[in-house]
């Protein structure tokens, strides 16, 4: 079966692979981490205002290329922040933004 092909739709042709294999490798160490695919990374943005304390978040649409998808940053809230339960919360959070009128 073709590997590039996913419900008789093309998700990428063979230069596009040649050029994301080229790109993902270029002085690469054999330590980094690399996520494969298409991948929509969420972050915090800042805190809306003082009063709330609601955070904000962005996302952007990448690949393993991007450089924030190579670490791991330690921090306290490094295993709770990727518990389901979070993604769910900044999922609706951010779906929230994305229908206030005020953006």
């Amino acid at each position: 079966s073709d590997l590039m092909v996913y419900d008789e739709k093309t998700l990428m042709t063979c230069d596009e692979l040649h050029e994301f294999y080229s790109r993902s490798h270029e002085e690469t160490p054999d330590h980094d981490l690399f996520v494969p695919g298409k991948v929509i990374m969420i972050h915090e943005k800042g805190v809306k205002n003082d009063t709330s304390r609601e955070v904000e978040y962005g996302c952007v649409v990448t690949d393993g290329t991007n450089k924030m998808l190579r670490m791991i940053e330690t921090s306290a809230q490094m295993i709770s922040d990727h518990l389901c339960k979070q993604y769910f919360a900044t999922f609706e959070n951010l779906l929230d933004q994305m229908e206030s009128p005020s953006n």
